[in-house]
């Protein structure tokens, strides 16, 4: 058993590559002249080996192991393009949709293999997303990684260094399933996270101090979106590959997939119950602020009705009236006058003041 592995990889481009409008199909992107990495596994009952190099140049496709992984990390460039079509005989149509990152996950055949597409996903502040090709075949499994925000398929690495389970028994099938798997269960901690940030979220709507958390909410509202893309057709790719009566897949392997399309239906139906809960959090701020607006308002209108007795009062006692006239106002020419009018002006006021306390219109 020999493992080579380099001291410091190429860091992951970081781009999104499609193809040219109008290009003809099936065409190769030349615009990439930089190496990927190639990790290349091959493994059996027996053990494993491990390479990493930049070509398949030298190495052996089908040698003395049952199963061989050729994991690609990095855009591929022209040249490695090339040799899959020429010595694995990957179909033109299938490596195009490998450089187009704008894929849904799908399962397609071209004649003796397996194409498919899948997405794996992160959470550092917000959801990313990178699109993960695979080709099977009777030998050989090959896997497409663009920029990675974290890599889904190392526990699957593990296992296979390891021994650990079954898959150093099984055949090009089952390692499919078990990256098909480990994608998917790292679904579930970005589910989690996405649950956490809803429950913050939903103190601070209550609370409604900051105009920044509506903003929030409705960014998490897109990372959900983005998510059940992910996951919908996912899963009808998972229940065309556990539904297949293709000889590549056995009948055990068909079982493991249905589990694992199992394991993504919850993951829809969380997502589900996220997507509603983050809508109710933007109806119950909308409601919070309202409430908020009615309650400024209504302490004004108690404030300004408080006020018009004592405007009334003041009003009369502000007219000019002669003081000649026999019918004059008595407490015009009263020592005590000005200082009845201020102590029954406030009784007026503490009076409602207590009325609407008591009504409990005052909060």
């Amino acid at each position: 058993m020999t493992v080579e592995t380099p001291s410091s990889p190429p860091p992951r481009s970081a781009g999104t590559r499609r193809t040219a409008p109008g290009a003809t199909p099936g065409e190769l992107d030349t615009s990439v002249n930089e190496a990927p990495t190639l990790r290349f596994i091959t493994y059996g009952p027996s053990g494993f080996n491990e390479t990493v190099a930049e070509s398949l140049t030298g190495l052996s496709i089908t040698g003395e192991w049952p199963v061989t992984w050729i994991d690609v990390d990095g855009p591929p460039n022209q040249r490695l393009l090339e040799e899959l079509r020429d010595i694995l005989g990957v179909h033109p149509l299938a490596l195009e949709d490998v450089i187009d990152q704008g894929q849904r996950p799908k399962v397609e055949r071209y004649l003796d293999q397996h194409f498919m597409v899948v997405h794996m996903l992160s959470y550092a502040e917000q959801l990313q997303q990178e699109q993960l090709s695979l080709f099977l075949s009777e030998t050989c499994v090959v896997t497409f990684q663009g920029r990675v925000p974290s890599d889904s398929l190392e526990p699957v690495r593990d296992r296979i260094r390891a021994g650990k389970g079954r898959i150093r028994q099984q055949g090009t099938d089952y390692l499919v399933y078990a990256l098909l798997d480990s994608v998917v269960d790292h679904y579930f901690p970005v589910v989690d996270t996405i649950g956490n940030k809803l429950n913050d979220l939903e103190a601070a709507v209550l609370e409604a101090n900051s105009s920044s958390v509506i903003g929030q909410v409705q960014a998490l509202k897109r990372d959900l979106l983005h998510f059940r893309r992910v996951l919908w057709p996912l899963s009808e790719a998972l229940s065309t590959l556990g539904r297949s009566k293709d000889p590549l897949l056995c009948k055990e392997t068909r079982l493991f997939l249905r589990d694992c399309q199992d394991h993504v239906a919850q993951l829809k139906d969380l997502i589900e119950v996220y997507r509603e809960t983050s809508e109710t959090l933007v109806e119950t701020y909308l409601s919070v602020m309202s409430n908020r607006t009615n309650d400024t308002m209504r302490f004004l209108t108690l404030v300004a009705t408080i006020f018009i007795p004592l405007t009334f009062v003041v009003g009369i006692y502000g007219m000019n009236f002669d003081t000649s006239y026999p019918l004059n106002m008595p407490e015009l020419r009263w020592k005590y006058g000005y200082p009845a009018v201020m102590v029954v002006m406030l009784l007026i006021a503490v009076g409602m003041f207590r009325f609407f306390v008591h009504r409990r219109w005052m909060r």
